[in-house]
This record gives structure tokens, C-alpha cells and sequence, in this order.
């Protein structure tokens, strides 16, 4: 594991007592149990033991890596990032032989690493395996603390992580289902303002339309005359309502000028826009009966001088 304290022993094989000091150290029963125990299967990491000789060339770049001044020398070293670690033990120091370094050194696969312990020469040698134990246990703890604390670090990193993602994904499922929203509010609101103005301009052309209508009809009447005989007519309409209506034309005026009057009479006499105004006219007489569509004939052609009565109907 990544997260595992790395054990280094070194020895010299021609010391006399290198034999007696591994067995020591090493092959105690406790140390092995502890060693087995840790041996980095946890998310925590554990202890991975190594040893060499000085003599082969690993135990000598190891030696001077670690500025080892006497032998055996015992260290524990903490992998760290390749920009060094903060986050590192405090060294231990026993005796006056044991030292801290705090620069970074790399072990034999290249990884960098930490010295977090490390005890040599004669202060080693005067130390008993249950101290030597002590000694490493404590630290592999405080260890253990340092690398859960990270963990629980990078653990939380990932859940902020996570939900800040998922709520960017929710602001923007958000916020799109509200630009969706807008824009078909945006649709409706256009749909509104088209029909609005298609009503408005159909109700601008029924009143442009109205108004020639009207100005035609005018344009067909000319002032009532005074009553002279031979020259003018009097006409007595009977209205749809049973109303009589009557008027003077002079005798040259056409049927059309009679409609035109009384389209004008109709729309001038209509009291609220929702009254019902005539506007296609027929003129009709009971005896004989007869019908009066052609506008153009004058009065004095259709046999309306000097006097006539005229039914009117609506044929709407």
C-alpha cells in the first residue's frame, strides 16, 4: 500500500554481534506478530519490512541515504508526494546516536519518502526489543492517526466535490427548465400580441369598410328638394319595425339613391353598437307586387312619380 511506513535495517555482517541483534530485533516473536498484524492489508496502510546488508549495493545507497554513521541502524521511513510532506511524524530520537533527517529520500523503487525514525550504533544496541517495539508501535499509530485523517480529508474533498457537482447539475436542470418556461411564456405572450393585432386590423378594416360604405351612400344623395311638381317624388317607406319613413328626391335620383338614404338612416339611427343595422336593403311594392333591384334606373323609370310607397326588407 501507498499508505504503508516502510521498516529499513541495516547491518554490517562482519560485526560480531549482527547475528544476535537481528534475532534481537527482527525475529522476535512480538515484532513478527506485530509485523504480521500491520503488514498494509488496511485502507490505513501498515508496516513493510525491509533489511541489507551495507556491503550489497541497495544497503549502500539505502546507508547513505539515510545518513547512517553507525550500524545496525533501524529506520522508518513515510512515503511521501514528490513535493514532500507536511503532513509527516515527528522524528524520534534516541540516544545520542539516533538522528532525524528532514530532507526527502527515495527508496530502491523510487518513490519519495520521509524519515520519521531512525535509531543506530550503540543507542540501538542498548535499547530491548520490548522498547524498540514500543518505540515503532507508537509511531505506526501516530501514523495511522496522520493517514486517517487524510483519508477522511480526501473522503470529504470527494463528497464537496460531488455536491457541488450535483447541484450544478440541478441549477442547471433548473435553470433550463425555467429558460423552457420563459420561452414558452415568450411564445404564448407573441401568440397573444399576434391574435390581438390580427383583431385590431380586422376591427380597423370593418370600421374603414363601414365608414365607405357610408361615404358612398352619401355620395348618392343629394338634398331634399322642395316640393315641385312635376320634378320631384315623394316616398313613403314602411321599415322592417312597422315604422314609416317618409322623404322627397328629385325625379332623376335612382333606386340607388333611395337604398343610400336609407342605409344613412339606419346606421344614424342605431342606439349601441350591438343594435342590428341593415345594410342590404331590398325595395318591394304590394300592388302590383314587384321588386326594385336595378339601382341605376331613376325614379321617373321605375314609375315612382310623383308619389310611391315602398316596403323595405332586410335581406340579411
Amino acid at each position: 500500500s501507498t499508505q504503508s511506513l516502510i521498516l529499513v535495517y541495516l547491518h554490517s555482517p562482519i560485526h560480531r554481534q549482527a547475528g544476535e541483534l537481528c534475532q534481537r530485533f527482527l525475529l522476535n516473536p512480538s515484532m513478527l506478530d506485530f509485523l504480521t498484524q500491520n503488514n498494509g492489508t488496511n485502507i490505513t496502510g501498515g508496516i513493510r519490512a525491509m533489511g541489507s546488508s551495507i556491503h550489497t549495493a541497495q544497503g549502500s545507497s539505502l546507508s547513505q541515504q539515510l545518513s547512517a554513521a553507525s550500524f545496525p541502524c533501524l529506520a522508518l521511513l513515510q512515503p511521501t508526494s514528490s513535493s514532500g510532506s507536511r503532513s509527516a511524524s515527528s522524528s524520534n530520537r534516541v540516544g545520542n546516536n539516533s538522528s532525524s533527517n528532514n530532507n526527502n529520500n527515495f527508496i530502491s523503487d523510487g518513490r519519495p519518502v520521509k524519515l520519521i525514525f531512525k535509531a543506530e550504533g550503540p543507542a540501538l544496541m542498548k535499547m530491548t526489543s520490548s522498547q524498540l517495539l514500543n518505540l515503532i508501535t507508537a509511531t505506526f499509530q501516530r501514523h495511522q492517526i496522520t493517514v486517517q485523517e487524510r483519508e477522511a480529508r480526501r473522503i470529504e474533498r470527494e463528497q464537496e466535490a460531488e455536491l457541488r457537482r450535483q447541484q450544478d447539475e440541478e441549477y442547471q436542470e433548473a435553470l433550463r427548465a425555467d429558460q423552457e418556461r420563459e420561452r414558452k411564456r415568450q411564445e404564448e405572450r407573441e401568440e397573444q400580441e399576434r391574435i390581438q393585432r390580427e383583431v385590431e386590423e380586422l376591427e380597423k378594416r370593418k370600421i374603414q369598410e363601414e365608414k365607405d360604405r357610408l361615404d358612398r351612400a352619401r355620395a348618392l344623395i343629394r338634398p331634399e328638394p322642395d316640393n315641385v311638381k312635376g320634378k320631384t317624388t315623394r316616398i313613403r317607406f314602411q321599415l322592417p319595425t312597422g315604422q314609416k319613413l317618409e322623404r322627397r328626391f328629385e325625379n332623376d335620383e335612382t333606386v340607388g339613391a333611395l337604398k343610400a338614404f336609407l342605409i344613412l338612416h339606419f346606421a344614424e339611427t342605431a342606439t349601441s353598437d350591438q343594435d342590428h343595422v341593415i345594410k342590404n336593403i331590398s325595395l318591394s311594392t304590394n300592388f302590383p307586387k314587384k321588386t326594385y333591384d336595378e339601382d341605376e334606373k331613376t325614379l321617373q323609370e321605375s314609375g315612382f312619380c310623383p308619389q310611391a310607397g315602398l316596403m323595405c326588407q332586410d335581406l340579411d
